[in-house]
């Protein structure tokens, strides 16, 4: 039986197909060290993976590279997600790798993902339980480290934006194993004792693994429950944590959370002005008001004066004289032959419409006379005011000892009450 040759190529080609097919070499996440990396101006990255035992070579294409967050570096512990491959031209072995993790910060970052999309089922970042941040807090709360920059740089915006402030530190450590822990405790004794008004939550920059602890779950529980409303400030503008989502607010940095917590001078000014344009107008509003009132006032005042009944009065019969001449005067002119008669009939009632204007217009004055409050002095009768004008019209007005003036026709007397008499209903009927 002859012997089946094969060739080179075919051995390589067979080779890789099979690596190809097989699943599990298809889809590989390996941990190792990058050791010999070159990048080539094309733009493909080829390193060595290796650990203390063995090592593989490994190629980054371009393509997928570009999609990579940080800058690899021999001696850097990697996760290389990679498929399995056979470099056909010279039979090497290596893996074509599809992403790079650095490891640590890979796991943490996994963690940091499943966190957060179990919280926010939860419900934990709805914007709906946000609160809202106080527009000019008594007392502002920071919790961070007493030892960083951090508490020296918010005093520094402080005081030079807002016109006062009141600050409370809780001092924690915001990074390490204990970190989670003391600002947690911080932020339940700051609920306990109820001294802010506002919590600032941060600490400055660092690596993702530095600012871990603010994506730990008891944090953002905390941030969360808390009753006071929470700003978190946590690393630089382009950090993001968990406790972001969990905060009342987010801030990009710690002094952009001072410089927004308390309203600035400026604006204060401005607001000032605002009130104090629309206090003026209320106010001439008002006083424009009450001179309408008081004018209409005077003039139904006016026209319920005698005098002014009495011009009516005399205006109504000039009326009715003028209109009664014109009536004469037109049936004269329509019936001459019967004037004598007319005259005699006219003059008649002349005579009588104005004897009974007259005596109309004489009951008239009488009876405003008899109105007027001097008949009633001139009649017997007296006004007792208070020292101050108040009328006195009952015993239960007064008391005794007080100083009352009694008005008369002809001039007032000063007298102090000695004893007050009741008048009963018996006595008042008879």
């Amino acid at each position: 039986m002859s012997e089946l040759l094969r060739s080179v190529s075919w051995l390589n080609e067979y080779v890789a197909a099979r690596l190809s097919e097989d699943t599990v070499l298809s889809n590989l996440s390996i941990v190792g060290e990058i050791s010999g990396g070159r990048r080539y101006p094309s733009g493909h990255y080829y390193f060595t993976l290796k650990d203390d035992r063995a090592q593989v070579s490994c190629v980054f294409f371009s393509i997928a590279r570009a999609r990579l967050a940080f800058e690899p570096k021999d001696g850097m512990k990697v996760v290389c997600r990679a498929r399995a491959a056979l470099y056909q031209k010279d039979g090497r072995f290596q893996l074509i790798v599809q992403h790079l993790e650095e490891e640590g910060v890979g796991q943490l970052y996994r963690r940091f993902l499943e966190t957060k999309a179990r919280l926010e089922k939860e419900g934990l970042f709805d914007p709906a339980k946000k609160r809202p941040i106080p527009y000019w807090p008594k007392r502002i709360g920071v919790i961070t480290s007493s030892a960083g920059a951090v508490l020296s740089d918010m005093i520094v915006v402080l005081r030079k934006q807002a016109p006062s402030f009141d600050l409370l530190l809780y001092p924690t450590a915001v990074q390490g194993e204990n970190a989670p822990g003391e600002i947690v405790q911080a932020i339940e004794q700051a609920n306990r004792e109820r001294k802010v008004d506002v919590l600032i939550v941060g600490r400055g920059g660092g690596s993702f693994e530095d600012l871990y602890a603010y994506n730990e779950e008891i944090v953002v529980r905390a941030i969360r429950d808390s009753k006071i409303p929470v700003i978190s400030a946590v690393g630089h503008e382009t950090d993001v944590t968990l406790a972001d989502f969990a905060a009342d607010l987010r801030m990009p940095t710690p002094t952009a959370a001072a410089g927004a917590v308390m309203p600035q001078r400026k604006e204060l000014s401005t607001a000032l002005e605002r009130v104090k344009n629309r206090l003026t107008l209320s106010l001439q509003r008002l006083v424009e008001q009450r001179r309408r009132e008081l004018s209409s006032w005077q003039t139904r005042i006016a026209l319920r004066h005698p005098a002014r009944v009495l011009e009516t009065k005399r205006q109504t019969l000039d009326l009715l004289r003028d209109q009664l001449l014109r009536s004469l005067r037109r049936k004269k002119e329509d019936d001459e032959r019967s004037l004598h008669l007319l005259k005699q009939t006219i003059e008649r009632q002349i005579r009588e419409a104005l004897h009974r204007a007259s005596v109309t217009l004489a009951g008239t004055k009488e009876r405003l006379a008899l109105l007027h409050p001097a008949a009633a002095l001139k009649r017997g009768y007296a006004f007792v005011t208070t020292s101050d004008g108040r009328i006195i019209q009952s015993t239960t007005e007064t008391n005794v000892g007080a100083d009352l003036i009694i008005r008369l026709t002809d001039g007032s007397l000063a007298v102090t009450v000695d004893d007050i008499k009741k008048e009963t209903e018996d006595e008042s009927d008879g």
